[in-house]
C-alpha cells in the first residue's frame, strides 16, 4: 500500500492583525479547499503531514491554539488522525521575547567565532542540558509535544519516529532543529545543527527521512552536516 505525506511549510500563524495576516489566513483556506476539491480526489488519503517549520509567526501559544485547531482540519480533510503530524521549528516559531541578554551573546560569539571553536562551545553548551538554546522554544515545544515530536532531550533537540513498511523494511523520520543558534540577528552560513543532532546512526533495512527548517546555506556547519546527512537520509525537507 503506497505512503502519501503532505508537506508544509511556514504557516505563519499569527496573533498580529496586519495586512499579512490577512493574506496568509486567505492563504491557508485555499489550500484547505484545494485539499478537499483537487488533491484528495486526485491522489488518495495522506498518512502523515510533514510541517518544516514556521507554524507560528512570533512563537506565542496562542498562535499554535489556532494552529492545532486548522491542523485538525487538515487532518480531517486528508484522512488521518488528528496527532497524524510532524513538525519542527523555524525561525518564527522562536519567542524572541524568552531570550535573555546573556543568551544573545552566546548566539552572537556562535555565530562569529571559528567553525572548530563553534562546534566545541555547542557540543560543551548541550552536555549542560540547561536550556539555554531551547528555551525560546518553549510554547512551540507544548506544541509538538501533542504530536510526539518534542526534543529528545534539552541537549538533543531532534525527535524520531518509525513507521514499519513490508518485507522487514522501515521508514525512519527524524526532525531536527536549526534554530538553536537564533534570534533577530540571523544570517545565512551562521546557525548551527551539531553532531549531537546530524550524527545519525546507519540501521540495515531502515530508510531515513530528515525534516528541517533551514537549507544548508543557512547552516555554519554544513559541510560536516551534510557529509553525513546526505549518505544517511534517503530524502531531505526543508521549509523558509
Amino acid at each position: 500500500m503506497p505512503l502519501r505525506f503532505l508537506h508544509l511549510s511556514d504557516i505563519h500563524f499569527s496573533t498580529k492583525l496586519d495586512d499579512e495576516k490577512i493574506v496568509h489566513t486567505d492563504v491557508r483556506d485555499q489550500l484547505l479547499n484545494d485539499l478537499r476539491d483537487v488533491m484528495l480526489p486526485r491522489v488518495g488519503n495522506v498518512n502523515k503531514v510533514l510541517i518544516a517549520g514556521d507554524v507560528a509567526f512570533s512563537g506565542k501559544r496562542a498562535e499554535y491554539e489556532e494552529a492545532t485547531i486548522w491542523l485538525e482540519r487538515v487532518t480531517s480533510i486528508c484522512g488521518c488522525a488528528k496527532t497524524d503530524v510532524l513538525t519542527v521549528p523555524g525561525n518564527h516559531d522562536v519567542d524572541r521575547q524568552r531570550i535573555l541578554p546573556a543568551t544573545r551573546m552566546i548566539h552572537r560569539r556562535l555565530r562569529t567565532c571559528s567553525l572548530p571553536e563553534a562546534r566545541r562551545e555547542l557540543v560543551e553548551l548541550a552536555s549542560q542540558n540547561d536550556g539555554s538554546l531551547t528555551d525560546k522554544l518553549t510554547d512551540y515545544q507544548a506544541f509538538a509535544s501533542i504530536y510526539g515530536c518534542a526534543f529528545e532531550s534539552l541537549s538533543r533537540p531532534q525527535w524520531s519516529l518509525l513507521v514499519p513498511l513490508e518485507n522487514d523494511l522501515t521508514l525512519k523520520f527524524v526532525g531536527l532543529t536549526t534554530v538553536q543558534v537564533c534570534d533577530g540577528e540571523d544570517q545565512k552560513a551562521g546557525l548551527l545543527l551539531g553532531a549531537h543532532q546530524y550524527v545519525i546512526e546507519r540501521t540495515p533495512r531502515v530508510e531515513v527521512i530528515v525534516v528541517m527548517h533551514h537549507p544548508p546555506e543557512w547552516i555554519k556547519d554544513r559541510q560536516d552536516a551534510f557529509q553525513y546527512l546526505d549518505s544517511r537520509a534517503r530524502v531531505q525537507v526543508f521549509g523558509h
